[in-house]
C-alpha cells in the first residue's frame, strides 16, 4: 500500500512539475557565443552540457562545478572549439550530439557540408565527414550497441548513414523526393530511425535491411495558407521516451501524434495518426531548412509526455511552449529569452530541469519551483 501511495506521489510531481517550470533564479550559465545558440546536447549523466553556435563554434559547460557570480551560481565554460577553420567549422554550427557510450567524444554538423567526431578532451576532430551538401540535422541511436552510425539529413532527398569506426559512409537511404530536414532514432530499438522531409512525408527504416523502408506516412493536410512561403514540411521529430509515439512538428505550427504498435514477432512496428495539435502563437516561417530543436519530456505515464517546443510565444516566438502530446493542452510557456527560442533540451535525471538556447546567445536553465530533492532521481530510473 505504501509502495502504491509512493509511486502515486512520484508520478503527481513528475506530471505537475511541468506547469511549475520557472526561469532558476540561482543558477546560470556563462554567455560566451558571440552568435545564437543554435543547438544543444547534455551528456548522460547530466554534468557536460554542448552548445553550437552560429558563430561555427562548439563550447563544453560543467553543469555541476560551479562559481558564484552576483549572487548567482555560474557554470562555466571548460573548452571551445578552434577558431581555425581547418579544424573547426567554417559556418553555422546545425547541431551537436554526446556520442551515448563516451563523454570523451561527440559529434556535430555545419551548413559548411560536413559532419565531425570530436575528442573533447583535446577538443579536436578526430573524423571529418564531407558529405558535399548543407547538412541540416544529424542524429545519433541513444542505444546503439551494433553500429557507431551517424544519420544526417542534407539539401538533397538521401539519409546519410555515416559510420564512425570505418570513417565513411556507411549507407544512403533513398526515399523521400527533397531535402531531409528532420530525423529521430528509436529510444528502445538502436535499428529504427524516423526521417522528415521537405516533401512533407516521414519515412520509417530498418538500417538492417536492404529495402530498408518500412513505411511511409503522410501527414494529414494542412488548411490552404494565404502567405505563399509557408510550405508543408516536416521540420521535427521525436520518439517519446518508450516509443509509445512519434510526434512529428510541422511548418504550419501544428504537430502530429503518431502511436506506435510494435510486433514482437517480427521485430517490427507499425504506426497510425493518432491526433492533430496546433502550436499557438508561433511561426516557423523560413525554418523549412532548419531543424526545430524540439525535445520530449517524461510525464510520469505513457499518454502523459510533454512535448517541448522553442519558438513559441508572442513577441517573437522567445519562449519554450510545453504541451502535452496526447491531448495537445498547453501546459505553460517559458519566457526568459530576448531573442528567438531555437533549441530546448530536458536533464533527464535531475530534478527535471530544462536547458534553452537563443538567439540572443543565452543558455538559460528552466527548475521546478516544487522540486522534491532525491524523488524524481529515483523515479526516473524505475
Amino acid at each position: 500500500m505504501n509502495n502504491n501511495k509512493t509511486l502515486s506521489n512520484r508520478r503527481h510531481f513528475v506530471d505537475t512539475r511541468w506547469r511549475s517550470l520557472s526561469l532558476d533564479p540561482r543558477r546560470s550559465i556563462e554567455r560566451t557565443s558571440s552568435g545564437a545558440v543554435t543547438s544543444l546536447s547534455i551528456e548522460g549523466d547530466g554534468r557536460f552540457l554542448l552548445s553550437g553556435g552560429s558563430d561555427s563554434r562548439i563550447r563544453i559547460f560543467d553543469l555541476q562545478n560551479t562559481r558564484c557570480k552576483n549572487t548567482l551560481e555560474q557554470a562555466n565554460q571548460v573548452a571551445v572549439s578552434p577558431q581555425d577553420k581547418k579544424l573547426g567549422h567554417k559556418f553555422s554550427v546545425t547541431g551537436v550530439s554526446w556520442y551515448p557510450h563516451d563523454a570523451g567524444l561527440f559529434t556535430s554538423s555545419s551548413s559548411d557540408k560536413t559532419v565531425k567526431v570530436w575528442d573533447a578532451n583535446v577538443m579536436q576532430p578526430a573524423c571529418t565527414f564531407n558529405l558535399k551538401e548543407k547538412v541540416y540535422v544529424h542524429t545519433l541511436s541513444p542505444v546503439s550497441s551494433v553500429y557507431s552510425l551517424i544519420a544526417a539529413g542534407t539539401e538533397s532527398s538521401y539519409v546519410r548513414l555515416c559510420d564512425m569506426r570505418s570513417g565513411g559512409c556507411a549507407q544512403m537511404l533513398s526515399g523521400h523526393t527533397k531535402q531531409v530536414t528532420s530525423l529521430a532514432w528509436s529510444n528502445q530499438n538502436e535499428f529504427i530511425l524516423a526521417s522528415g522531409s521537405a516533401d512533407n512525408s516521414i519515412r520509417i527504416w530498418d538500417i538492417r535491411k536492404s529495402n530498408s523502408c518500412l513505411t511511409k506516412l503522410l501527414p494529414p493536410p494542412e488548411p490552404p495558407s494565404t502567405n505563399p512561403l509557408q510550405k508543408p514540411v516536416v521540420i521535427s521529430l521525436a520518439f517519446t521516451p518508450t516509443d509509445a509515439y512519434l510526434v512529428s512538428v510541422n511548418m504550419g505550427a501544428t504537430y502530429d501524434v503518431w502511436s506506435v504498435t510494435e510486433n514482437n514477432e517480427t521485430s517490427s512496428a507499425s504506426l497510425t495518426h493518432y491526433a492533430r495539435h496546433p502550436i499557438p502563437d508561433t511561426n516557423f516561417l523560413g525554418m523549412e531548412t532548419n531543424s526545430v530543436g524540439v525535445d520530449v519530456g517524461w510525464g510520469g505515464r505513457v499518454g502523459k509526455e510533454v512535448l517541448l517546443v522553442p519558438g513559441v510565444g508572442s513577441g517573437g516566438g522567445r519562449g519554450v511552449g510545453v504541451f502535452e502530446v496526447c491531448s495537445g493542452k498547453r501546459v505553460t510557456v517559458l519566457k526568459g529569452h530576448f531573442g528567438r527560442c531555437i533549441c530546448v533540451r530536458v536533464r533527464k535525471g535531475l530534478a527535471g530541469e530544462v536547458v534553452s538556447g537563443g538567439g540572443d546567445g543565452e543558455v538559460l536553465v528552466w527548475t521546478p519551483r516544487d522540486t522534491l530533492e532525491g524523488d524524481f532521481e529515483d523515479y526516473w530510473s524505475e
